[in-house]
């Protein structure tokens, strides 16, 4: 376990817990989800990885009229017991194994607190959980970016999540962005939402995965004659 992890599963993690209890966050969540699920067929299975108290989870939940197991990833035990909806698999999301393949994989405030070093893993972890589409809602930026937060270093950066994300495994493709502001009639905290798509979703996940290496391979030898140029 890392230090960003340390501290979320810790007092740091259950005092956001208390700071976040926003009944019209639910209602937000629903007016963002909407979008996606429009863009989307009736899928039969979502994870998110950290879902905290599980507002995003009830958010799909009363949006959702047919059959979908839905899975959520949490490490504060706090959050975890507070989520009312859904399968929580306590846990860091480097540990924790999730059930099935998914068709829907998301992050929303998430990825901002993962450590630079540990993104590629996370990114394997998300590809490989899914088997249709990812959606990443996260502070975005050109590069990434540390900055501040709450008084410490290290916990939180901003950066091109969808961007390398689709670098890293290009058989997926971005279908819809959108940017939701503090301001919006249904706020987000200035959050840019990035819907992509496994072009190979027709394959089972097996010859996904072997797809998705053969790409990722490719991607990395042309970078590397690139680099050579």
């Amino acid at each position: 376990m890392n230090e960003q992890e340390a501290m979320w599963k810790g007092p740091f993690g259950n005092d956001y817990n208390e700071r976040n209890q926003r009944s019209d966050m639910v209602a937000s969540n629903m007016a963002l989800f909407a979008k996606v699920l429009e863009r989307t067929s009736k899928l039969k299975s979502i994870v998110e990885f950290g879902c905290g108290t599980g507002q995003n989870l009830q958010a799909l939940d009363a949006l959702i009229s047919w059959d979908c197991e839905v899975y959520g990833v949490e490490i504060n035990e706090d959050a975890a017991m507070r989520c009312p909806v859904g399968n929580i698999l306590r846990g860091s999301m480097f540990d924790v194994k999730v059930p099935e393949v998914c068709e829907l994989v998301f992050t929303k405030g998430f990825l901002i607190h993962v450590a630079p070093d540990r993104l590629e893993d996370a990114f394997s972890i998300i590809a490989n959980a899914s088997s249709r589409y990812v959606m990443f809602a996260e502070y975005h930026s050109p590069r990434i970016e540390s900055l501040n937060y709450r008084g410490q270093d290290n916990r939180l950066w901003k950066g091109p999540y969808a961007e390398m994300f689709i670098q890293e495994y290009p058989c997926y493709e971005l279908i819809y962005t959108t940017f939701v502001s503090k301001l919006d009639k249904f706020p987000q905290d200035d959050l840019t939402v990035f819907l992509m798509r496994n072009v190979y979703e027709q394959h089972t996940p097996f010859f996904q995965k072997k797809i998705r290496d053969v790409l990722h391979n490719l991607s990395v030898a042309d970078y590397a004659v690139g680099m050579q140029l």
